[in-house]
């Protein structure tokens, strides 16, 4: 059938939508031209042609339904191709490598509906997307340990919970220490303690400063310093604290002044102490003042000082 026939045939398919557009024109229908292509590719219709037809049927190419009818025969007419079989027997022109590709049968893609039906659903999926990276790093975060394994705090230690020494330096070798006191120290009081560590043995001065003095284990017997005359003490093991210069008497105040009015003996058990037996004066001679520390057994001892009032002060572990 000649090209002209099937155009009158196709009832009120316009022919100029077969026509070439003018260089930056538009179809018919207001679209833009397609782009162009090799002459030689030949149009494939669907199915709509019946079995002996070689017309178009009317109104059967239309708004999009064909995308492209890409080139004309020699004489003017379509060169139609029914299921690919290619009528010229040659193989379709292809595109170049670097020309985007044409989506054919699919002429809503390129109408300005399609932004606005596909962009909302786009937004929804990568919502979707981000919410679901989102809930995976929280259920990660929020796992409990796998079973069989416990999880506990390190222990922590405060230097108040740490346990110290009450009488840290303490030991049985002798003392030794020179005097601090201007003159003569001058013995007003002598006192027994009681604590949790130790127990403690006071010799409080009037004035300031301290005499010499030497602390150390002697062994019995024990003897008053001038007479030499024997000296009980309640104990097993015995500590001397010997002062000098000091005493319990004031020779400077015309005849004398008694300062020390305390007792010569003091039993520890008067105070609660654990370890100290008894203390006694051993002597008071020629600004050498000494006494006697009797105790349960030989125990460690601290010497300390301390001022206003002046005070030596000998501290006996107890445990």
């Amino acid at each position: 059938m000649p090209p002209e026939a099937a155009r009158e045939d196709s009832g009120d398919l316009d022919r100029r939508r077969f026509g070439h557009p003018r260089h930056g024109g538009q179809d018919a229908q207001g679209k833009p031209p397609p782009p162009a292509f090799a002459p030689r590719v030949v149009l494939g219709v669907a199915d709509d042609l019946d079995d002996g037809e070689d017309v178009l049927p009317a109104r059967g190419v239309a708004d999009g339904q064909i995308a492209l009818l890409d080139g004309w025969s020699t004489g003017g007419g379509v060169c139609a191709q029914r299921r690919g079989v290619d009528l010229v027997g040659e193989e379709p022109s292809r595109r170049p490598a670097n020309q985007e590709p044409v989506l054919e049968h699919r002429g809503f893609l390129t109408t300005a509906e399609y932004p606005r039906h596909i962009g909302p659903r786009l937004l929804v999926a990568c919502a979707l997307l981000a919410l679901a990276g989102c809930g995976g790093s929280s259920s990660r975060e929020s796992e409990p340990p796998a079973a069989g394994t416990t999880t506990a705090a390190a222990p922590t230690t405060t230097a108040g919970q740490a346990e110290t020494d009450p009488l840290a330096g303490a030991g049985t070798n002798v003392v030794v220490a020179p005097s601090t006191a201007k003159a003569t120290a001058l013995l007003e009081r002598v006192a027994i303690g009681h604590h949790e560590g130790y127990d403690r043995v006071v010799f409080q001065f009037r004035d300031a400063g301290l005499p010499g003095y030497r602390v150390e284990y002697v062994q019995p017997p024990l003897t008053e310093d001038g007479s030499g005359d024997p000296v009980d003490v309640a104990g097993n093991a015995f500590v001397v604290v010997r002062m000098e210069p000091a005493s319990g008497f004031d020779l400077n105040s015309g005849e004398g002044d008694l300062v020390y009015k305390g007792p010569k003996r003091i039993p520890g058990s008067s105070a609660g102490a654990t370890v100290v037996k008894e203390v006694v004066r051993t002597g008071d001679f020629e600004a050498v003042l000494s006494w006697a520390v009797g105790l349960d057994g030989k125990a460690d001892f601290r010497v300390t000082t301390a001022a206003s009032p002046s005070r030596l002060i000998v501290d006996f572990r107890n445990q």
